[in-house]
């Protein structure tokens, strides 16, 4: 549990409540990252993740907004050049 609670984690398709509450139980919402598998992944079950993340209903909404996107941001500081952020 020591090494897990060291990684992050992308939400990567399963995005029901239970999942995302036992990932959070284990690593908090800082350490979440969104993730769809897209192109892989068929485009109804991308938007099934999206809507998952944002209906979660144990993120509030800086939480959600950290998992969705800032998360990434301070992982990857150059992608926040990229996108004029």
């Amino acid at each position: 549990m020591h090494y897990l609670s060291q990684l992050y984690y992308d939400t990567a398709l399963p995005t029901n409540p239970h999942a995302l509450r036992s990932l959070e139980e284990l690593v908090g919402a800082e350490q979440i990252l969104f993730g769809s598998d897209f192109p892989f992944a068929p485009e109804l079950l991308t938007g099934v993740a999206v809507q998952g993340v944002r209906e979660y209903d144990g993120f509030h909404d800086v939480a959600r907004l950290a998992v969705e996107r800032e998360n990434a941001l301070r992982l990857l500081p150059r992608l926040r050049r990229r996108i004029g952020s």
